[in-house]
């Protein structure tokens, strides 16, 4: 998806991802393990305006977009996760969860700025992505 200056874009889940390598890839977007600067994920916590559906797909969703507004000028591939995210003119927002467009300023982002002497590219999330059978929890919910 090419953008325009006045074209608002979404990073989303990709129809039919693992939901565990999603799992991965969203708790790594919430900032376990991320050293590029997290994301704020409380909007997608219980009680949250975008905890609602409580899919893991929905949720990484919304975190890849907010992990996208605040990387695509750094990283060219601030919108790919290992293939699990795609970029969409489609805005997901539904009722009171509103995501932000690839136009906001993002003020919801880790008060620590990036530490850029170790920069891990977005393709390299998470440094391994498991390939166990173990069920993953939607732990979304308490990632902070």
């Amino acid at each position: 998806v090419r953008r325009t200056a006045s074209q608002a874009v979404f990073c989303v889940a990709r129809h039919g991802a693992d939901v565990q390598k999603l799992q991965e890839a969203l708790d790594w977007a919430c900032g376990k393990g991320n050293n590029m600067g997290s994301v704020d994920c409380s909007t997608i916590q219980s009680g949250g305006a975008c905890y609602e559906p409580n899919t893991v797909a929905d949720h990484a969703s919304y975190a890849f977009t907010l992990y996208y507004t605040l990387h695509r000028d750094a990283a060219s591939q601030a919108c790919d996760f290992h293939g699990l995210a795609t970029l969409t003119p489609q805005n997901p927002s539904s009722g009171n969860c509103v995501y932000p467009t690839s136009q906001d300023s993002v003020g919801n982002v880790s008060p620590s700025p990036p530490d850029t002497s170790s920069m891990v590219s977005p393709l390299q999330f998470p440094p391994q992505i498991s390939d166990s059978s173990a069920p993953s929890p939607n732990s979304a919910s308490s990632t902070a």
